[in-house]
């Protein structure tokens, strides 16, 4: 069944960076909503891409497969070249997520149609996968000095807050934003 789940998993994963390649080059979205809001088509990458599941669902599916692993393999010790490895392909991934888009929202360096669906592509996929990679390395012994960071107990109680915010914002959003009598135009500040 293990091997099941896992290509279920990898087919899912295929299909939305499939689905989300396609729309991102025929609509020619930019990489990020910041960029959708300075160039047009804010509304069009909002509703078929930012919201949609067929184009978000990669992190939660690298989510699970990390958890998958974390289940079966909890015990078994990596080698520390593939710790090493680990801990470098995740920082460079997350730090090329981050300030890949430097040049984009700055608006110095546009990117490509082609990039940035690349971009919209596996992006949040790969900062699943950095992520992830934490956490494993955390579960499994392996996390080191960012381990005893991230395990300081007030940081307990600002997770619990910050995952209950993550869960109401889109309600007080839609709140705030259905309440107002004027037209909200699109800012940094109503972004």
């Amino acid at each position: 069944h293990r091997a099941v789940g896992a290509a279920v998993c990898l087919v899912f994963l295929l299909v939305t960076w499939i689905t989300t390649g396609v729309l991102s080059t025929q609509n020619e979205w930019p990489p990020t909503l910041v960029s959708a809001s300075q160039r047009g088509g804010y509304v069009t990458f909002q509703e078929y891409y930012y919201v949609k599941p067929w184009c978000r669902m990669g992190p939660y599916i690298v989510g699970l497969m990390a958890g998958a692993y974390l289940s079966l393999r909890r015990d078994k010790r990596l080698p520390k070249a593939v710790v090493c490895l680990g801990w470098v392909v995740a920082i460079a991934t997350g730090l090329a997520v981050v300030y890949g888009l430097h040049g984009d929202i700055s608006g110095d360096n546009i990117s490509s149609i082609s990039v940035a669906a690349f971009y919209n592509t596996v992006a949040r996929s790969a900062w699943g996968a950095s992520v992830s990679w934490v956490i494993i390395a955390c579960a499994s012994g392996y996390g080191g000095f960012v381990n005893s960071i991230l395990s300081w107990s007030p940081f307990v109680v600002l997770g619990r807050l910050t995952y209950m915010a993550y869960l109401i914002h889109p309600c007080l959003l839609f709140v705030y934003f259905q309440n107002q009598e004027t037209l909200v135009f699109l800012s940094y500040v109503t972004l």
